[in-house]
């Protein structure tokens, strides 16, 4: 006969796990691109590293609250995955609201833009968007460098372009953070 709870929690472990699916995949794989841009409408949290964070957080307690090894294993794997986004998400986002004080016009920007790009293609690399953030004295660690840069590469192309990184350094959901940061913290 099957534990009803665990049923239950089984079934919710599967619907997390599949979000998190789309989330992942969600501008690769076609059949998922609409399910992302509803989660995204309906959870714009989501939209940031954080909140990605705190819903493998909670995939990895729906997980763990499973009795055997297989499922303890999986919902470590998830908290500490989860944690580590929130951690570096929060700290980014700190470093991207300071950076958001300092204003630039739009003029500015593609200067900036145009000076990283080495090669004038009209797209920077992972390590161009490094430089970038360095002048933007935005002082972060290579993991946020990296994470951030994920996070704008949703076509997953190793570059980005101009209108993509204007359309993350504007994001609604970004700024929103950053009201949510403590000010000591902002400090």
């Amino acid at each position: 006969m099957i534990n009803s709870g665990s049923f239950l929690f089984g079934c919710s472990g599967f619907i997390l796990g599949f979000v998190i699916l789309i989330l992942e995949y969600g501008k690769r794989v076609p059949a998922f691109g609409a399910m992302e841009s509803k989660l995204y409408k309906n959870m714009g949290c989501l939209k940031t590293v954080w909140g990605r964070g705190c819903l493998l957080f909670f995939a990895g307690t729906v997980e763990f609250a499973q009795n055997d090894f297989i499922n303890y294993a999986i919902g470590n794997y998830l908290w500490s995955v989860g944690v580590l986004f929130i951690l570096i998400g929060r700290s980014a986002a700190r470093k991207t609201a300071t950076a958001r004080r300092n204003l630039c016009t739009s003029e500015q920007w593609v200067k900036m833009f145009a000076g990283v790009d080495q090669n004038g293609g009209g797209f920077i690399t992972k390590n161009q968007f490094g430089d970038l953030t360095v002048q933007l004295e935005m002082n972060v660690t290579r993991r946020e460098i990296e994470i951030a840069f994920r996070q704008i590469d949703v076509e997953n192309e190793s570059r980005i372009d101009f209108s993509a990184f204007m359309r993350w350094w504007n994001d609604e959901a970004t700024e929103k953070w950053d009201s949510f940061v403590p000010p000591s913290d902002m400090a």
